[in-house]
């Protein structure tokens, strides 16, 4: 499955498309929170509260976040979900082998920094391994990368 910057975003897509050797088209694949609805008893479970939606995604690993513009009232509201994924592993890309470092891979996430002040801003990720961390986005932009 995918999160909105995978289907809205040019620059994440073409990525993705191209690990994929064509297989993946962003359009076709279905919502990451759509196949896991059927296992929740509730919508709600990819509803942060904090999700206050963005302007610009801080976020953002490419130049430009494309139809991640103006993402109000929140992220829940506009595409269903709160959380994003690191979209490797979604896809069947990558295996659990592929999992150097469990305790220090983020593979789902806040989809934006939503949580503190402007200025110390934190995200919530979840980890290969299971738990759960707040990070500053130095620190999930290292977690993104299997703690390299």
């Amino acid at each position: 499955g995918v999160d909105p910057k995978d289907r809205f975003n040019p620059a994440s897509a073409a990525r993705w498309r191209a690990e994929s050797d064509g297989k993946f088209d962003p359009a076709k694949t279905p919502f990451l929170h759509h196949i896991l609805r059927p296992y929740v008893k509730s919508g709600t479970v990819f509803h942060c509260p904090a999700d206050i939606g963005w302007t610009t995604n801080r976020l953002s690993q490419d130049d430009t976040d494309g139809g991640l513009r103006d993402v109000h009232p929140s992220s829940y509201v506009r595409f269903g979900t709160s959380y994003y994924c690191w979209t490797g592993f979604s896809l069947g890309l990558n295996t659990a082998a592929d999992i150097k470092n469990p305790a220090q891979e983020v593979l789902l996430f806040d989809g934006e920094l939503w949580h503190g002040s402007k200025v110390n801003s934190s995200v919530n990720g979840l980890f290969a391994d299971g738990h759960v961390q707040n990070l500053t986005f130095d620190q999930f932009m290292t977690a993104s990368n299997g703690g390299d």
